[in-house]
């Protein structure tokens, strides 16, 4: 009984498939009876535009105003170069004062939790695989209050410059760690 209500479904299903080809097979190909809508007018027309070449024309209103766009975009550009450029030159002023100035003011963090606990564990799992990866680096935690919060940031125990924390942090992305520089 089970077996004929298969076949009995099956066979509907291919009859009903059958049927819909049908039906979509007569709707991509009309019947060549029925009426095609066509335009016996085009529907655009073209017309020859004769214009006179007038200091008032709109085309000579466009040309003027390019140029003055031209001498404004130049004038942009320039300005940026020298903004660049002021900009490099105080970053390089910085820089150097920084280095003199700022010697082991920074720290590298790995990340902050907000429970004390769990920031103890990441830190000893954190060593373990700096040191794996050929870092001697030792970390602390060390609580922070932010926004009424207390978090537990995991730190690098030793400070470095603004340099060569950078440097440590570079290599420590390029080897798929998490970090950023952070002032004392």
């Amino acid at each position: 009984m089970n077996k004929k209500i298969k076949i009995l479904v099956l066979s509907l299903s291919y009859l009903f498939f059958i049927f819909v080809l049908f039906i979509s097979f007569n709707a991509v190909i009309p019947d060549k009876k029925l009426p095609v809508i066509e335009t016996k007018k085009p529907m655009i027309k073209k017309i020859e535009n004769e214009f006179i070449n007038d200091k008032d024309s709109i085309y000579e209103i466009l040309r003027d105003d390019s140029k003055v766009n031209n001498k404004k975009v130049e004038h942009n550009l320039m300005k940026k170069k020298y903004q660049k450029k002021a900009l490099v030159n105080k970053i390089e002023v910085l820089s150097k004062e920084g280095e003199v100035g700022l010697e082991n003011k920074y720290l590298v963090q790995f990340m902050s939790l907000k429970s004390s606990h769990k920031s103890l564990l990441a830190s000893n799992q954190l060593e373990k695989k700096l040191k794996d990866d050929n870092f001697d680096l030792k970390l602390v935690v060390k609580p922070k209050l932010i926004g009424g919060k207390k978090f537990f940031r995991v730190l690098t125990d030793k400070s470095f410059s603004f340099n060569s924390g950078k440097l440590l942090c570079d290599k420590l992305k390029k080897k798929k760690y998490k970090c950023i520089l952070i002032k004392l």
